[in-house]
C-alpha cells in the first residue's frame, strides 16, 4: 500500500476574513465552516486515518480537531503549513491592496511565481516549507493514510508539485474550502493524484 495524503484546505473561515488577504491572521471558522469540518470528518472517517496533521492557524486548527474527532484522533500542529505571509497586504480586503499596492497585487494575480510580498514571503519560500513539512510527514507514516489540514497558497504549491504544471497556472488548481485532494506515494518517491478538490457534502449548507 502506498502512503495516502489527504491535503484539505481549512473550512470556511469567519465573515471578518472574507474577501481579504488573510495569512497569517488569527480567525476561526464561520458557523457554515463547522459544518464543512464536520463533513470532511465525516468523510474521512471511512479512510483509516493513522494521523491528523494540521498548520497552527486557528482556522486550520478547529477544522483539524473536527476532523480528528470524526477519526478519533488527536492534532499534530505543523507550523511549517502556515498559509503565505502576505505581509504588509494580510488583512487588507483585495480592493484596497489594489489601490495601495498596485504594483504587487498585479504581479500577484498575473506571476505568483515572481512576485515577494512587502514584509512577507515569496511563493518559493512557502513551497520550499510545506514540501519540507510534507516530506516529513510522508517519512512517518509509511504505507498509512494520514490527513493534512492547510491553506490555499501551500496546498497549490503542493498540489501543483505534484502534477508538475508551471507556477504561472497555480490559480488553476482549484482547492475549496474543507475539499481533500488525495496524494499518493509509490515506492520510488513518486507522488500520484489521485483526486482532486473532492468536495463532501455538508449536513446542511454554509452559512455567512
Amino acid at each position: 500500500m502506498p502512503t495516502q495524503v489527504f491535503l484539505c484546505r481549512h473550512a470556511e473561515a469567519e465573515a471578518s476574513a472574507q474577501g481579504r488577504f488573510c495569512g497569517r491572521l488569527e480567525v476561526g471558522l464561520s458557523p457554515g465552516g463547522v459544518e464543512q469540518a464536520r463533513a470532511l470528518g465525516t468523510a474521512l472517517a471511512s479512510a483509516s486515518l493513522s494521523a491528523v496533521y494540521s498548520s497552527s492557524l486557528r482556522r486550520a486548527r478547529e477544522t483539524a480537531a473536527l476532523v480528528a474527532e470524526a477519526c478519533g484522533l488527536g492534532v499534530v500542529e505543523t507550523p511549517d503549513l502556515a498559509e503565505i505571509d502576505f505581509g504588509e497586504l494580510d488583512g487588507l480586503a483585495y480592493e484596497e491592496a489594489g489601490t495601495r499596492f498596485p504594483d504587487v497585487y498585479r504581479s500577484w494575480l498575473e506571476s505568483p511565481a515572481t512576485v515577494r510580498l512587502p514584509n512577507g514571503e515569496c511563493l518559493d519560500a512557502v513551497r520550499a516549507r510545506a514540501s519540507r513539512a510534507l516530506a516529513e510527514i510522508v517519512e512517518r507514516h509509511p504505507n498509512a493514510s494520514v490527513a493534512v489540514i492547510g491553506h490555499a497558497g501551500p496546498l497549490r504549491a503542493l498540489l501543483a508539485a505534484a502534477l508538475m504544471i508551471p507556477d504561472e497556472a497555480l490559480f488553476g488548481v482549484a482547492v475549496d474550502h474543507a475539499s481533500p485532494s488525495l496524494v499518493e506515494w509509490l515506492d520510488d518517491g513518486t507522488p500520484v493524484v489521485r483526486s482532486l478538490n473532492a468536495r463532501p457534502r455538508a449536513s446542511r449548507p454554509p452559512r455567512g
